[in-house]
């Protein structure tokens, strides 16, 4: 079941509607529990495998966010921690060919909407929401979004955006940490060591290569 929306060409005016109903989905006594996938769909076949199989294994009661990262592109190295607009403008562009890879590998589900759920039997409702953007539509929905429809935002409600599985395929290049001090994170799986991350070859992309790192 799918429905013609996309989180990137909505105008201001119907950001509201979306909100209150993803908000809705993941608190309340409805509430479900929520699966956030950093992912660099188009890089590595291993991203759309792994949506693949959440949405083959999580058919209800789940709320999923296929985030595409913006990556290294338009990011001077070797040190990447102020942005101008022009390569806030190459992420953005490079976030959204993956979002549009997506659309191309799951044209049934994504092919004309960023929102997809699963026709389930009887008995087993409500189904799973797949949300596919690119990691600055999400953000901003988590950090301010509430403020386009009258809230305040989540960051200073006092409330923390509950993520229950944490899935870190790809690098969070171009993403700061202030930008994920809002999540409440039950469990997080990175495709690496975090113990040792100069052995992973996903965590050493993410290590910045001067002092700091």
């Amino acid at each position: 079941m799918s429905e013609a929306v996309s989180f990137s060409d909505l105008a201001p005016d119907q950001w509201p509607p979306l909100l209150a109903r993803i908000l809705a989905s993941i608190s309340g006594d409805d509430k479900r529990d929520v699966v956030v996938v950093l992912m660099d769909a188009g890089n590595e076949i291993d991203d759309e495998i792994a949506a693949w199989l959440l949405m083959n294994h999580f058919p209800w009661n789940h709320v999923v966010f296929f985030i595409q990262v913006p990556g290294a592109d338009g990011l001077t190295p070797p040190v990447a921690r102020k942005l101008t607009v022009p390569q806030c403008a190459v992420q953005q562009l490079k976030s959204h060919s993956r979002v549009q890879r997506m659309r191309k590998v799951f044209p049934e589900q994504f092919g004309d909407s960023d929102i997809w759920s699963p026709s389930v039997p009887e008995g087993f409702q409500p189904p799973s929401s797949f949300y596919l953007c690119t990691h600055w539509d999400f953000l901003q929905m988590v950090n301010y979004g509430c403020t386009s429809w009258g809230g305040r935002p989540l960051a200073k409600a006092d409330q923390n955006f509950e993520v229950k599985w944490w899935l870190q395929i790809a690098p969070l290049f171009g993403i700061f940490s202030f930008e994920l001090e809002n999540f409440k994170i039950e469990s997080r799986i990175v495709m690496g060591d975090l113990e040792n991350p100069e052995k992973s070859i996903n965590c050493t992309k993410a290590i910045p290569r001067d002092e700091s790192g």
